[in-house]
């Protein structure tokens, strides 16, 4: 039972003011403020282990929000009153406004009393909403605590596989292979779906596109970096601002370790806006074609992608006559004469 113990502890931070529903405002009373205070007292007391103080709080809240309704129970679950919690969470769970925690904290309870079955049958209830990645995971535990391991590898199929948790695929590895469970690795390439919605985003915010892919080169996710390169490529006819857009592609590319595909990008853009600062600096960087060894070819026949020494000069003096002021070009220039 150690794993359902720290999805309690989990279930427990998010009670005291980590990721709970949010309070239903068709329900709170002319001045909330009173309640609001109980709800935070409650929460603070509760993350400082002060279970029973914490009780006392929650049960002043009236009438209860979502938010309150699900600290209330959390504080009776761990403060001995859990054939209350399990009642409320009970008849709550049978409403399709019922949030997945509740379900999740019902699921936990029914296990804890033994009752593997209704244990399911509320998860369950859970993913006739959404594919909830944490629901998934609790079934995966069930079912390992059952001993059918069968159905525990279905589950986990189904967690790899899901589209939402696609860029998070080290993090659920990580945690199948803690579980006892390997399971192939699901496609290399990013799902579809997930794709164009991403790219949708991403049209309607292009400012944030120089952002996201600095995160994505600054976490070191080789899933983001790919997700984010192929919604840019869906997306690219589409930009009203295409040639940031071929910088961001050319730098995850080089993320990736894919020169070929930086090249075409650099390429693109630099034929959109020669005079392009940070695409012709980019394509300074790239490994010249004089510096391959000789049998790159064989073993890269991407290789004739490089760039010559002779183009990458030509792109930067281009722009450095039409800004012979920035001094990030003749820099690169320089570095580019010494190499």
């Amino acid at each position: 039972m150690g794993w359902w113990n720290r999805l309690k502890g989990r279930m427990t931070g998010r009670a005291a003011g980590v990721a709970l529903p949010a309070a239903d405002a068709s329900a709170a009373p002319a001045d909330p403020r009173p309640c609001q205070r109980c709800e935070r007292q409650a929460r603070t007391l509760l993350a400082d282990g002060q279970v029973k103080e914490a009780l006392e709080f929650a049960q002043r809240q009236a009438p209860p929000t979502s938010s309150s309704r699900m600290l209330l129970n959390v504080c009776r679950s761990l403060a001995g009153r859990r054939v209350d919690a399990h009642l409320d969470l009970l008849d709550w769970s049978k409403h399709s406004c019922c949030p997945m925690d509740a379900r999740l904290l019902l699921g936990l309870l029914q296990l804890d009393e033994g009752d593997r079955a209704g244990a399911v049958h509320s998860l369950n209830r859970n993913l006739v909403q959404i594919d909830d990645p944490r629901t998934i995971q609790a079934l995966i535990l069930v079912h390992l605590e059952r001993g059918d391991e069968a159905a525990a590898r279905r589950w986990a199929q189904r967690l790899r596989g899901h589209a939402v948790n696609w860029t998070d695929r080290p993090m659920v590895s990580v945690w199948l292979a803690a579980v006892g469970l390997d399971v192939a690795e699901s496609a290399v390439e990013p799902p579809d779906a997930l794709v164009e919605q991403l790219a949708l985003e991403l049209l309607a915010c292009e400012s944030a596109i120089s952002s996201l892919e600095a995160a994505a080169r600054y976490d070191r996710s080789r899933p983001r970096a790919m997700l984010l390169l192929a919604a840019l490529e869906s997306a690219f006819d589409r930009l009203e601002s295409p040639v940031a857009a071929c910088e961001a592609m050319a730098r995850l590319a080089l993320t990736l370790d894919d020169p070929a595909r930086a090249r075409r990008w650099i390429d693109a853009g630099l034929s959109l806006n020669p005079l392009c600062a940070p695409l012709a600096i980019l394509l300074s960087q790239l490994p010249s074609a004089e510096e391959a060894p000789v049998d790159e070819p064989r073993r890269r026949p991407d290789i004739h992608v490089l760039p010559h020494r002779r183009e990458q000069i030509e792109a930067l003096d281009l722009v450095i006559r039409a800004h012979p002021d920035w001094t990030d070009l003749r820099l690169a220039r320089r570095r580019l004469e010494a190499a």
